[in-house]
């Protein structure tokens, strides 16, 4: 509990390769709490696997890449389901590119990700601990850009990426408001994002 506002760090091991225009990968995640006194949270380790697949060539302008994400805990649970068993989760998703050719932001990529997150078992629950099938919708506005781009040198930087993102929540009320009923404006959440990331 000590920092206590250091709320989570999760860890993410994952092995990822292509066949043809599918994407698929395997991977483990770890959800940790640092500060797991106050929030009240056990560390969750989960099995996770990804398919995805790219439709520009079949829909070109139109294209959205989806992806569907099943993910299996399997050492502790964050639900408060009736039984106390490690649940099933399930995210359908994608992201519409944005074109920015020929305008003055076009050395960044745009995209409008979106997502929709659901319990195949006992992922979300309401306040009683009954199943609830859908968490979340989300959609959002993603950009990145080369660092050399900015300040139009990469000899020091190299293949580092700045990224920014905006995203807005739609949470299923009756897993939101677990701990505080009466509140209806934990329904929408709104989520800002800076970051930085270096590629080999």
């Amino acid at each position: 509990d000590n920092p206590s506002a250091w709320y989570e760090q999760d860890y993410y091991a994952w092995l990822n390769t292509t066949a043809g225009d599918f994407n698929v990968g395997v991977g483990i995640n770890t959800y940790t709490y640092p500060a797991a006194v106050t929030v009240g949270f056990n560390a969750v380790v989960e099995l996770a696997a990804t398919v995805g697949y790219d439709d520009s060539d079949a829909l070109g302008d139109w294209a959205f890449s989806p992806y569907a994400t099943i993910a299996v805990e399997v050492n502790n649970t964050n639900s408060n389901s009736v039984s106390g068993d490690e649940g099933t989760y399930l995210e359908l998703g994608g992201a519409f590119d944005l074109p920015t050719e020929g305008t003055a932001i076009e050395a960044w990529d745009w995209s409008v990700p979106f997502a929709i997150g659901l319990s195949l078992d006992d992922y979300y629950n309401d306040a009683s601990g009954a199943e609830e099938f859908f968490g979340f919708a989300s959609v959002g506005l993603a950009g990145s850009i080369p660092m050399s781009e900015l300040i139009g040198s990469d000899e020091y930087l190299g293949a580092w990426d700045l990224t920014v993102g905006f995203t807005v929540l739609f949470l299923n009320s009756d897993v939101a408001l677990t701990d505080n009923t009466n509140d209806s404006s934990d329904n929408m959440q709104f989520v800002g994002s800076v970051g930085i990331s270096r590629s080999w």
